[in-house]
């Protein structure tokens, strides 16, 4: 429970400072949700991994804004778990 809640502060954070490059935001979001070992509940999609998604198709602002809208619904569902819990 205090991990999930570690989480989701910490994720917070990083789309307060995520850059606005495609490369740059969507690279933050791999690292960030890589530190938790990707966990089954992620929002996030990365390049490669059970997808087939190419690089010049990942790292578009399409991809960038889609991912971040993601992380914003995934956080507001967490938030809302973790007060029921």
């Amino acid at each position: 429970m205090e991990l999930r809640k570690w989480r989701l502060v910490l994720l917070e954070q990083v789309l307060e400072d995520i850059s606005n490059d495609p490369v740059y935001g969507l690279i933050a979001l791999s690292e960030f949700w890589q530190e938790f070992g990707r966990p089954p509940d992620s929002p996030h999609e990365a390049q490669g991994v059970g997808n087939h998604i190419t690089p010049s198709e990942y790292y578009r602002q399409e991809n960038l804004d889609r991912l971040l809208a993601r992380h914003r619904e995934w956080i507001e569902t967490e938030k809302k778990t973790l007060k029921r819990i």
